[in-house]
């Protein structure tokens, strides 16, 4: 029998995806691959980050990784199990970089924050004590327990973020997914995010996050993933020279306000 790597969360081999077209021609049914050859794994404890150009395949990984769609050729494994055959989801947080729940929706934060819950135990199961608390210390752990009885349409685009990430640690995961959680989110609330993804990690929660922020890379993350359609880069943030974000992102890019992000939260760079 294979011996299992307990410390392996996720493993990827040889990934490939394409979206499929819906016109009749079977000749021209397809697109190029938006994911070619993809080979990584990531170990409990690690926080990486993966980079890459717009429309470069992050988010389309990110959605491969959450079986929300299946590639043509590869395969992928959670927890030592082939997605195929995984069921226990409520190991994995996953915070997508646009919610389609209108942000003027009549919920509270702790109704929203109980969502995640619900989303384990049974859509129309009720909240106990037990749930209670998992929803206040999710609060707790991204500063937010004083809003708990707040409208969500009264809280600010950094706020809803940070109520979105406590949705996904009520159900307490091992790994947090997120996609460029910070578009859109003002300078003071992207470095307490960033920031706060940092202690979350400390905490033992593993995290794989999709940005074009370099300078969040260079100062909060273990591990760089660069993607350009295949992985053209994977190792320490230090190694990211010029030649390698050209590589990237297929100009020049540059690092811009490290010292800031950095000094924030008293990280250090390319740790």
């Amino acid at each position: 029998m294979k011996k299992v790597n307990t410390k392996r969360i996720l493993d990827i081999e040889h990934l490939y995806f394409k979206y499929v077209n819906s016109g009749s021609d079977k000749s021209n049914g397809f697109s190029e691959y938006i994911l070619e050859d993809i080979s990584f794994n990531l170990d409990r404890g690690e926080f990486v980050a993966i980079i890459g150009e717009n429309g470069s395949g992050k988010t389309t990984l990110l959605k491969n990784i959450m079986g929300l769609l299946k590639p043509q050729k590869g395969r992928i494994s959670l927890f030592g199990e082939e997605i195929s055959k995984f069921n226990k989801w409520s190991k994995i947080g996953y915070v997508p970089q646009k919610l389609s729940l209108p942000r003027r929706f009549p919920l509270s934060v702790s109704d929203f924050v109980g969502l995640g819950l619900q989303a384990t135990k049974g859509l129309f199961s009720k909240i106990n004590k037990s749930d209670e608390k998992s929803i206040i210390d999710a609060l707790k752990q991204v500063d937010m327990e004083d809003y708990i009885h707040k409208k969500l349409s009264n809280l600010s685009g950094g706020q809803f973020q940070r109520v979105l990430l406590a949705k996904e640690l009520a159900k307490k995961p091992e790994l947090i997914l997120l996609d460029e959680p910070t578009v859109g989110v003002d300078i003071h609330h992207q470095k307490k995010f960033c920031c706060l993804l940092s202690k979350l990690n400390k905490q033992a929660i593993s995290i794989l996050i999709v940005t074009h922020d370099i300078s969040f890379v260079s100062y909060h993350v273990n591990r760089v993933i660069g993607i350009n359609h295949t992985i053209v880069f994977d190792g320490k943030p230090k190694k990211l020279t010029s030649s390698v974000l050209k590589d990237i992102f297929g100009h020049a890019a540059i690092y811009s306000g490290l010292e800031n992000m950095g000094a924030h939260c008293g990280a250090n760079s390319g740790k």
